[in-house]
């Protein structure tokens, strides 16, 4: 399901997802975990989203309740700075915030 409006979802989905975590993340307070996959020695990390209050977990797509493999969040992982505060990423943050009220 694309969103509609400045939200890019292949970007997100695909590519980016951690910096639109990070975004969401900083704007709401919600934890940002990972999926991952494989053996806990060493697992490939699949996605990252943002936990929400209600337990769901919220990507480029919206809420899903239907993820497996979550686990704490390693940001040293992704090898990115602080990318995700550039004015498009914050923007698509706010665009997906304001789709869930």
């Amino acid at each position: 399901m694309a969103l509609p409006g400045v939200i890019d979802t292949e970007r997100y989905l695909y590519s980016d997802c951690a910096l639109l975590a990070l975004a969401v993340s900083s704007l709401t307070g919600w934890p940002v975990v990972q999926i991952t996959e494989g053996p806990d020695d060493d697992p490939i990390i699949r996605h990252a989203l943002v936990r929400m209050p209600d337990g769901r977990l919220l990507d480029a797509e919206g809420p899903h309740e239907n993820y497996w493999g979550e686990v704490a969040f390693d940001r040293a992982a992704w090898e990115i700075t602080d990318q995700w505060q550039a004015p498009d990423v914050l923007a698509a943050a706010r665009e997906l915030l304001s789709m869930l009220t």
